[in-house]
């Protein structure tokens, strides 16, 4: 979703140069999101978002997903809670139909909107917001598994940020991947827990 504005049009024109096809739905008298980033020698030094929440939920992809679906690879859902995603289970249970993974980066209290995915990939804090805290990694293989099982998901990836991530599939082993520190100028979307 984006509004019918000069900030659509180029964020369409990069998504065209860079060979993404893109479908927007443009509300009229809407601002689109804006995030500028102010950078001094390759450094950023802050972020602002220029953003309004979209009032209305007239999503029209309902309609268009058969056709979306076509010739796609894997389906993945990037929910910041701005309007876009409306029924994740719609979208999900047409790909599974097709045979597509669903990727999920949940947001939001309410992960059963991603049940059935083929993964999902919350933050240590989004993770525990769900299940409750960790005391080990026991304590998080423990919970995500009960996750998993509740959800019915193919895996469950935790980002632990400087510990790393955690990998969890039904009948696996937990996989604990370590972090490696490198030197990074560019933190927008870090998150850490």
């Amino acid at each position: 979703m984006t509004g019918d504005d000069e900030a659509a049009d180029s964020l369409a024109n990069s998504l065209r140069g860079a060979g993404v096809r893109a479908l927007f739905q443009r509300i009229a008298h809407q601002p689109t999101i804006v995030k500028l980033r102010v950078m001094s020698r390759h450094q950023q030094l802050l972020r602002i978002d220029f953003e309004e929440p979209f009032a209305t939920d007239a999503l029209a992809l309902s309609g268009q997903v058969d056709e979306l679906l076509e010739g796609i690879k894997v389906l993945v859902l990037s929910d910041y809670g701005k309007g876009a995603l409306k029924n994740h289970q719609m979208l999900i249970q047409a790909a599974k139909a097709r045979n597509i993974p669903v990727l999920a980066d949940p947001k939001g209290k309410d992960f059963s909107i991603y049940r059935g995915a083929s993964l999902i990939t919350p933050n240590l804090s989004e993770f525990e917001a769900i299940v409750g805290g960790c005391a080990d990694e026991h304590d998080l293989v423990t919970k995500g598994a009960a996750l998993m099982a509740d959800l019915d998901l193919g895996a469950l990836l935790v980002t632990r940020g400087e510990h790393g991530m955690t990998l969890l599939r039904p009948g696996h082993p937990a996989m604990h991947l370590p972090a490696r520190a490198r030197e990074v100028f560019d933190v927008t979307g870090a998150v850490t827990p």
